[in-house]
């Protein structure tokens, strides 16, 4: 049996999944605190986070706190390449709702 090494890539994904796992439990706050302290400018497994976050409180129905998400990032994200696979795969979904959303609330421009 050969072993794998481990790799700070693999640790930030296991993150990513643990992250999913807690939100599917509601766990919400467990979220956010994994969130503090991590700098989500140059952080592209904490912004995967973030978008899961912002996509569950949107499921919720607590649109003010995904709104709040989903923005915050957009903010973020503004100029930079996307090609982590973890937020690629979560921003196509995001960015869909962030979109519907802000048509229901009559702000076309940014939709």
């Amino acid at each position: 049996m050969v072993a794998m090494p481990t790799t700070e890539p693999t640790i930030d994904r296991v993150e990513v999944v643990e992250a999913g796992i807690k939100l599917r439990l509601g766990k919400t706050a467990e979220v956010e605190e994994m969130l503090e302290g991590r700098n989500l400018e140059t952080d592209d497994k904490a912004q995967a986070i973030l978008l899961q976050l912002a996509m569950t409180y949107d499921g919720m129905g607590n649109r003010e706190k995904a709104m709040e998400n989903y923005q915050r990032f957009l903010d973020i994200t503004r100029g930079q390449d996307i090609d982590d696979p973890d937020v690629v795969r979560l921003f196509a979904g995001a960015g869909l709702r962030l979109a519907t959303i802000l048509r229901d609330q009559g702000e076309y421009d940014q939709a």
